[in-house]
This record gives structure tokens, sequence and C-alpha cells, in this order.
């Protein structure tokens, strides 16, 4: 029997399924969501969903503060996006370059990979007095951060269109990119001058420049980002700066093609921590 056959005839876990929406949603957000949040969203009975986040949280999933409160990380998802994470043949490449440019720049520096619509943290470098402001497993938008733009501009173009098409460019403020034909401008001038700028366009008073990681064939694998508040990068030092950051990302580029095997993907660490996830909860349903 082929594997493809055999996917057919096996079923989903419907319970493991919404269970993976629910920790897709919550580590999305920003603030946590509500039992009444994640049941609109989801479109889960309430009864369903309460007994679903029960369980998540009693096994550490998720956390919540009080009675009514939001559902955030917990710390056993926390601590098996970082056993994943630690894996990640990518991360491990790139983590010398990503230290050195935050020790020759003071700025936090990430390290993302594309996962479907959206680009995922699998490792940052930030000096000591930096807020925290990000968190290894986070996933952000490709039309606001630097770090999607720097990915979404060096896709083919059928791929970009296919992400796009229905999809709107939610508002994070009023700064943010909302109309596909400013969003595409946007992405040709990133290809233009060679990096991603987002201007305050996630989170007011801060920016960031952001970088792709292509692979031999031009193809974005990841991609690194430098970010500090708008005193930080500012007009006068950005152009210097997305020049080293520039640089780090062909270094890690050509590392990374050098060290690689064959059969690894650059997202292997974010595939392996949904396959982690989907075997825990297969075993507590």
């Amino acid at each position: 029997m082929s594997d493809s056959t055999h996917k057919l005839k096996t079923p989903s876990l419907p319970s493991v399924a919404r269970a993976l929406d629910i920790l897709n949603q919550v580590a999305s957000s920003h603030n946590g969501l509500t039992l009444s949040q994640l049941t609109r969203c989801l479109d889960v009975p309430r009864s369903t969903m309460h007994c679903l986040l029960l369980t998540l949280e009693r096994e550490g999933y998720v956390l919540r503060g009080s009675a009514g409160s939001s559902y955030r990380c917990g710390p056993k998802l926390l601590d098996l996006s970082g056993k994943a994470l630690a894996g990640s043949n990518l991360r491990a490449v790139a983590m010398p370059a990503l230290r050195s440019l935050m020790q020759r720049t003071s700025l936090t520096v990430h390290l993302a990979v594309p996962d479907r619509d959206q680009v995922v943290i699998i490792a940052q470098a930030a000096p000591m007095a930096a807020p925290a402001t990000s968190f290894l497993g986070q996933r952000l938008e490709l039309h606001c951060t630097a770090l999607g733009k720097a990915i979404a501009a060096n896709l083919p173009k059928a791929q970009l269109s296919a992400i796009l098409t229905g999809r709107a460019l939610l508002p994070h403020n009023e700064k943010t990119v909302t109309s596909h034909r400013r969003f595409l401008a946007e992405l040709d001038a990133t290809r233009e001058r060679g990096y991603a700028i987002d201007d305050e366009e996630d989170a007011i008073g801060y920016r960031c420049l952001g970088a792709a990681i292509l692979d031999s064939c031009r193809t974005p694998i990841a991609a690194i980002s430098l970010f500090g508040t708008i005193l930080e990068i500012s007009a006068e030092n950005a152009a210097a700066l997305a020049a080293q950051l520039r640089r780090t990302a062909e270094r890690i580029a050509a590392s990374f093609e050098s060290n690689c095997h064959p059969a690894e993907t650059p997202d292997a660490a974010a595939e392996e921590a949904v396959h982690s996830a989907k075997s825990e909860l297969d075993r507590l349903v």
C-alpha cells in the first residue's frame, strides 16, 4: 500500500487537530487569548473548548493567571520548542554570526524561517539591557515585519500570489501597510535596496532591518534582522547597519550550504516541534 493511500485511509483525530489549532492561536497572540476569544476564533463549542484548554493547562502547555483571564504559552510548550530548536542545523550554523553581529551593533538580532504565510523566530541574540519584545517560536506576519518582507520579496511570484490571494493585511497600528498594492511596491523597493525595512509598522517606537538568507537557487530559506528603537536605527545609520546585516546573511548562507546534509531542510526545527507536540497530544487524548 502506498504512503498516500495509507494517509487517506487513516483518519486524523479531530481533538488533536483542535488542540494544535489552540496552541497555534495562543502562540501567535501578543497578550494571550480568553476562552471566549478562542471559541469565536476557532468556531468550537464553548464546552469542547473548555475541556481542551483544561487538558492543555493541566499538562503545562498553556497557562492562565486567574479566572476569566487570557491563556498563554505554558512551560511545557516552551520546553518542547526549545528542544526542537536546539537540534536545528541552521540555528547552530547561524548562532556565532548572530552573536557577532549583535556585539558589533549593540542591537537585537533575530533568525526566522518561513512557515506557510508567516515566519517563525528560531534564534535570537540580544544585548543584556535590551527589552524582551520577542521569543523563540514567535510567529510574525509577512506584511509588517522586516523578517517577513525580506522573505516575501524573494519568493517566486506564483508562490507570493497564492499567499496573498484572498488574504487581508491586518493593521497592527496606523503605520501598517494594509493595501496589497502598497505592499507589493514595498517588496519591489526591498529587492532594489537589498534589505527590508519595518518602520514602526509592527510596533510603534521600533524599527527593524531584514535580509534574506538564500540558497544556491536564490530561494529564501530564512531571514535575519536587526531590531532596535527609532533612535537606535535611524535614517543616518540604517544603510551602514544594513550592509553589516547583508554580509552576515551571506556568510550564514555559505556556511549552511557547506554544512547541511542533503536530507535536512532549513525549517526542520518548526516541523519537529509540530510533530513532537502532536505525539504528546495523541497521548493526552
